[in-house]
């Protein structure tokens, strides 16, 4: 089954290019990789996530279409977006480490931030006796990017 998410996330990339907006037919691109609509849900929600840097709007019934958007990182209301969508108030390690790789890639973060946010967040150094493991991940991640994203380049510490 990864094959034809691997089509199907190829070809969406690829009709995308380097707008940051794509107007889709969930039933449309279904008929064309002859598979149900739901695996075009399934690679929607998982290759194309605020956690992979994307936001997706979807609207029902006839004419119904999928709206994908690539967030565009310097605009900070996009981030906060992201950010807000992307972690909530619970996250787990890895969909943090995955966040934090693609906040790499889209140069909001170096990777040595990226590397101490991680060592911040990790079970480790969260191991407590109430199992808020993932609240407590979840606002130090936001606060920790936060900070970091918006100080400029002259800033001291």
């Amino acid at each position: 089954m990864s094959k034809i998410s691997d089509e199907i996330e190829n070809f969406i990339l690829e009709s995308m290019g380097d707008d940051n907006l794509l107007l889709l037919s969930r039933n449309e691109l279904a008929h064309f990789f002859n598979c149900a609509p739901s695996q075009i849900n399934y690679v929607l929600s998982t290759r194309f996530s605020p956690l992979r840097g994307f936001y997706i709007e979807s609207q029902r019934g006839g004419g119904g279409f999928v709206k994908l958007s690539r967030i565009d990182m310097s605009v900070s209301d996009e981030l906060l977006l992201l950010i807000d969508n992307a972690i909530g108030d619970e996250i787990d390690f890895n969909s943090s480490k995955l966040l934090l790789e693609n906040l790499i890639n889209l140069k909001v973060l170096s990777k040595n931030e990226a590397v101490i946010i991680e060592s911040c967040i990790s079970s480790k150094a969260l191991s407590n006796p109430f199992k808020l493991q993932n609240k407590l991940r979840a606002q130090i991640l936001k606060n920790l990017i936060l900070t970091l994203s918006v100080k400029g380049e002259d800033d001291v510490m």
